[in-house]
């Protein structure tokens, strides 16, 4: 019974549809052979069964992968397969041609098994035609393949004579009725044309091109033929013929040889009822037309004109979806040279492609000019190539040199001017080819010596100027004055470099250089020494006296006693970097190491900042031998380490040696790590600036209690302590003169317990887990002693009296001791 109920509840488990196949035993070889209910020689292929566990086909059987087992039959309409014989099987398709079984099929060793065939009759009018099925895809099927439960449309499969039967939509059953067998269709007769398709290329027919043809003009309703084929195809050299419908057509060319162009209009024929329509086509030759136009007049002009593929001329003609380099030149030099231009034919080109290159002229006006009113200077003047070869006219994409011969006297004489042609452009250019004559001033230029004066032309002084001789106008002054010989003109003079011990002048002046006005222009730089900054920050109370010293490349170069700041000049050079460290200062501070201060070229007042923060040594101990390790807080709940001055935490282990550190002025507390028979210290400290070195005495508090008995009575108790876990810590007898004692050498936080050893009472007690303001008293009520006397054996193994008192001795480390008086003690 119980196996029963793990195996039903096993099989509730288990996902619907993924039953297990049972054990081996009972298994059999299962033959299965499906054939034509009319004709057993007739195999059923491709018929697929499903095996189940019960008749009424629930429960799926599956195999050790979940996977559900099925059976399939091959060509032959057989198969196979080892199963229990108590299995089921029923249909999920039924082949090709075939209606569904329904039936559940109990499994035998020989199963076969006849299904009904899927039979039609095509009536149109007074005659029966041989039919043929569209499925929804598109595809034709012959009658005899129509699937159970399938969607068709049926189509005459062999019209004749401009007559065929109209399409008829059916619906074929699952299961083979009696008013379904056969399937039968009605339907009417109707008329068609034959249309005949022809491509053409003058009166040759041209194959290869591809079409599909429409319903409609916007191309989105297929036609079909009277057989239900879509009018799709491909065109050949002889005629091809297609049985439409009466009514109109539209042609799309879907594909076209590359050498000819794809038409992309629709072409519409008409069809008439018993007549031939012929539906010829006439395809355009692919071609390129190449136009050369002055792009300022849009005149034509004359040209020479390649056409490359590849790199080689073109000779076989042109075609789609293939890519041409075109080179065009002008024949007439005063025009830019074109750029080649690649042509990519479409594969969808309708068309002949216009390739329009247009030509941008240049022209080149040659004069000689006054800088200073902009008069015209004659002069006389050659062209030359680059390589000094006289030229007669400047050509497109060419060097040349525009050389001056001679010119009216009063002016020096203009440099060469050299050009270079742009080898093309967008628009037409006119290009000023100017030669101006200047007269030139002398500039007197002072400042420190060893400064770099330059002129430039721009008031942002990013563009140089140039002096009479075409050399940037910049000077060294060697000693305190330098001249410069400029053309006349506006300059704007800036000082780029000024000798050391002096602050750049960073301004920037207009000069004006006009020859009418004066022959001589003048100009001075101002420059101001060079200095260093040091600012002192002292915190806390006190000036103490500061010793810096400045370093250059390592050496001292001077050293400034300060108490706030100061400001140092000698020998501080502009554009120099120096080093400053603090040497010395009295009292004990923290302040940043040494700094850079770098002196800028400009007049900008450098300055470095010390800040020095004062600290306490404070010294921390304890009596004795005992060690205390704990650390320094900001509060006394211990959320945060205080730290010294170079940033640690101050932890410290506490000895009668010490323990010292670093720190700043404040309130800290010092709260120790647990001891042994010891309360944790917290002691609250107070760091000032009084003295130099603070010392104080860290001592942690031991665990101890007073126990007092009350009502002894006139007799004693013997009276023990122990801790939580039972573990005897001290013994004693307490009697009117002994009623209170001390326990030590107790733990913080630890529970402990009194316990009468004549009355068996117990009293509970725990020690605080922090130092208490006063020591613990605890209080122990004692009851009479019980009447029953006691034999030896009752009394606790730790004290025993044979007729004698007892004696309590305290041993050292706190312990205790039990004997009889009598004993030797050693």
């Amino acid at each position: 019974m119980r196996k029963k109920l793990h195996l039903a509840l096993a099989l509730l488990l288990l996902p619907t549809g993924m039953m297990p196949v049972y054990g081996e035993e009972g298994k059999q070889m299962i033959h299965l052979s499906v054939h034509a209910a009319a004709d057993p020689s007739l195999p059923c292929a491709e018929a697929v069964y499903e095996v189940f566990q019960d008749e009424k086909a629930l429960l799926p059987a599956v195999n050790e992968k979940g996977e559900a087992l099925i059976m399939k039959t091959d060509a032959k309409g057989e198969a196979q397969m080892e199963l229990p014989s108590a299995f089921f099987l029923k249909m999920k398709t039924a082949g090709r041609g075939y209606y569904m079984d329904p039936q559940v099929i109990a499994v035998k060793k020989d199963l076969s098994l006849a299904l009904w065939p899927i039979r039609f009759v095509f009536n149109t009018g007074e005659r029966t035609a041989e039919m043929q099925l569209k499925q929804a895809d598109g595809t034709m099927l012959p009658s005899r393949q129509a699937e159970a439960g399938q969607h068709y449309t049926a189509y005459e499969a062999a019209p004749d004579s401009y007559q065929s039967a109209k399409p008829l939509s059916v619906e074929v059953p699952l299961y083979r009725q009696e008013k379904n067998d056969p399937i039968i269709l009605q339907t009417e007769e109707q008329k068609y044309g034959n249309a005949v398709i022809n491509f053409l290329d003058g009166q040759t027919v041209i194959p290869g091109i591809g079409y599909q043809i429409y319903q409609d003009a916007q191309g989105t309703a297929k036609a079909e033929d009277v057989c239900g084929r879509d009018l799709i195809g491909v065109s050949e050299t002889e005629k091809k013929t297609m049985m439409l419908v009466p009514g109109t057509y539209y042609l799309k060319i879907t594909d076209v040889p590359s050498s000819f162009c794809m038409p992309s209009d629709m072409i519409s024929f008409k069809v008439q009822a018993g007549e031939d329509t012929a539906v010829e086509t006439e395809l355009q030759k692919m071609a390129v037309h190449v136009h050369v136009l002055d792009i300022s007049s849009g005149k034509e002009i004359a040209a020479d004109v390649r056409c490359l593929q590849e790199e080689q001329q073109v000779q076989d003609g042109w075609q789609r979806e293939k890519t041409y380099q075109i080179k065009a030149e002008p024949k007439d030099p005063g025009y830019f040279h074109l750029q080649p231009q690649t042509v990519s034919i479409p594969a969808d080109a309708d068309a002949p492609l216009d390739v329009i290159f247009k030509a941008v002229p240049f022209t080149i006006h040659v004069q000689g000019t006054d800088r200073e009113t902009g008069a015209e200077v004659a002069m006389k003047y050659e062209i030359r190539s680059s390589s000094g070869d006289l030229l007669s006219r400047a050509q497109a994409g060419e060097t040349v040199i525009f050389h001056e011969i001679s010119c009216l006297p009063g002016y020096e004489s203009s440099g060469d001017q050299q050009m270079v042609i742009p080898a093309s452009s967008d628009v037409p250019q006119t290009y000023e080819i100017s030669f101006p004559h200047d007269p030139y001033t002398m500039v007197h230029l002072k400042a420190a010596a060893g400064s770099l004066i330059a002129l430039y032309e721009d008031e942002a002084c990013t563009c140089p100027a140039l002096d009479r001789h075409g050399m940037p106008a910049q000077t060294v002054l060697m000693e305190d004055e330098a001249v410069l010989e400029m053309p006349n003109g506006i300059y704007y003079a800036k000082q780029n470099e000024v000798s050391s011990g002096y602050f750049l002048n960073t301004d920037h002046y207009v000069l004006r250089c006009q020859r009418t006005i004066s022959l001589d222009a003048e100009l001075a730089f101002y420059n101001c020494k060079a200095g260093l900054e040091i600012i002192s920050t002292v915190h806390g109370s006190g000036t103490p006296e500061i010793i810096y010293d400045i370093k250059e490349n390592g050496r001292i170069i001077a050293s400034l006693s300060s108490t706030s700041g100061d400001w140092i000049s000698e020998g501080i050079n502009a554009g120099h970097t120096y080093e400053v460290s603090v040497q010395k200062i009295q009292g004990q501070y923290v302040y940043q190491p040494a700094q850079s201060a770098v002196i800028e070229a400009s007049s900008t007042l450098p300055s470095v900042e010390f800040s020095f923060d004062p600290y306490i040594d404070l010294m921390l101990r304890t009596e004795g031998r005992s060690t205390v390790k704990g650390a320094l807080y900001l509060d006394a709940e211990q959320e945060e380490k205080a730290l010294d001055i170079y940033g640690n935490p101050c932890e410290m282990l506490l000895s009668s040696q010490g323990a010292s550190v670093k720190i700043a002025p404040g309130t800290y507390w010092f709260i120790s790590e647990a001891v042994p028979h010891c309360y944790r210290t917290k002691k609250e400290i107070i760091v000032t600036e009084e003295a130099m070195q603070q010392n104080m005495q860290i001592e942690p508090a031991s665990v101890k209690a007073s126990i007092e008995i009350d009502n002894l009575g006139e007799s004693s108790h013997t009276m023990e302590l122990r801790d939580e876990d039972g573990n005897l810590i001290k013994t004693w007898k307490a009697d009117e003169e002994n009623k209170a004692i001390a326990a030590e050498r107790l733990e913080a936080g630890k529970n402990y317990f009194v316990k009468d050893k004549d009355s068996g009472e117990e009293t509970d007690f725990a020690m605080p887990s922090e130092e208490p303001s006063e020591k613990p008293i605890i209080k122990v009520e004692t009851k009479e002693k019980k009447e029953d006397s006691l034999d030896q054996k009752e009394v606790p193994q730790a004290l025993w009296l044979f007729g004698g008192a007892a004696a309590l001795i305290a041993a050292a480390g706190g312990g205790l001791l039990m004997h009889h008086k009598n004993e030797k003690v050693s």
